[in-house]
C-alpha cells in the first residue's frame, strides 16, 4: 500500500508541475502577443490551427468550422488527440 501512495504522490506532484508549466507558457506567449503584431498573428494561426472543438475555439473568438477528418486537436487535458476530441 505504502508503494502505491508513493506512486500517486509522484504522479499528481508531475500532474501539477505539468500544468504549471502549460499556464507559465501560456502567460508568455500571451503577454509576447500583446506587444508584437507579428506574435499576435502567429499565435492566432496556431490556435485557429489546432483547435477544432467549438468550445475551445470559443474561448479564443474564433468561429465554429466544419469538422476535418484526421485534425489534431488539444485535449480537456491539454494533450493533443487526433480528432480534437477530449474523451478517454
Amino acid at each position: 500500500m505504502r508503494i502505491n501512495a508513493v506512486k500517486a504522490r509522484s504522479k499528481e506532484r508531475a500532474r501539477k508541475e505539468e500544468t504549471r508549466r502549460k499556464v507559465l507558457v501560456g502567460a508568455v506567449i500571451l503577454a509576447e502577443a500583446e506587444r508584437s503584431e507579428a506574435a499576435k498573428q502567429r499565435l492566432q494561426a496556431l490556435l485557429d490551427k489546432h483547435l477544432v472543438r467549438p468550445v475551445d475555439r470559443e474561448v479564443f473568438g474564433l468561429p465554429p468550422r466544419p469538422d476535418r477528418p484526421g485534425q489534431v486537436g488539444v485535449s480537456g487535458d491539454g494533450t493533443l488527440s487526433p480528432d480534437g476530441d477530449d474523451s478517454p
